[in-house]
């Protein structure tokens, strides 16, 4: 499977290629740039310690930025969306980061 990467700050988050939907998420990802990246930025230079939690997935583009930018003890994803969870469980095994989000 192909892999769509995402840079950021010297580090690539990887999602697999076929995306489950067409939304501004996964355009974005597709132009290889993290959604609502400024927010994102922000989040991280509050530098908070702890436990992330992403609530609405969707495909993991923000549990994928708080895993590789942000100094979360645990990421916690939720998304009840059948074909989005899949998704986000491959992007998940695809980067590694199991360990720390669940």
């Amino acid at each position: 499977m192909d892999i769509l990467p995402v840079h950021y700050r010297g580090k690539t988050a990887k999602f697999p290629s076929i995306l489950p939907t067409d939304n501004n998420c996964c355009r974005s990802i597709q132009k290889g740039v993290f959604y609502e990246i400024a927010m994102l930025k922000y989040i991280a230079s509050l530098s908070q310690k702890g436990t992330y939690i992403d609530v609405g997935a969707n495909i993991g583009n923000h549990t994928a930025f708080f895993a590789a930018h942000c100094p979360a003890t645990f990421i916690y994803a939720i998304e009840p969306d059948d074909q989005c969870y899949e998704y986000l469980v491959r992007m998940v095994y695809s980067n590694l980061w199991q360990s720390r989000v669940h």
